[in-house]
């Protein structure tokens, strides 16, 4: 059993086989008794129109996310293994939906940017 939390993104171009890996880890966590929770993002934000509060999704792709992840909780901490595409470059800590995903996957720590 592993004492601390951590989390893996697997970040990476559409069609590169971030899904087949996220696959394979998952193999390999459950082969050596290490608690895991999968998320495939690219089903988090895939619905249509989008609500003109959110054009790109990304709000509900993050409360997809939450729930999801609050339902793994509830069974006990699980490391979350997240395959997705983070596009966009932004100032301050890098990466756009980084802060997002710590937000909504880990504890906020933003003096760690």
């Amino acid at each position: 059993m592993v004492d601390s939390e951590f989390g893996i993104f697997l970040n990476g171009s559409y069609g590169v086989g971030k899904s087949a890996t996220l696959d394979h880890l998952a193999d390999r966590f459950a082969e050596n008794s290490l608690p895991f929770s999968l998320f495939d993002v690219d089903w988090f934000h895939r619905s249509w129109p989008p609500a003109p509060s959110d054009p790109r999704n990304v709000v509900t792709e993050a409360d997809n996310i939450r729930a999801v992840w609050n339902n793994y909780r509830r069974t006990g901490p699980h490391t979350p293994i997240v395959a997705g595409v983070i596009l966009e470059i932004s100032r301050g800590c890098g990466l756009d939906r980084r802060n997002e995903w710590r937000k909504v996957l880990l504890a906020w720590d933003d003096t760690r940017c």
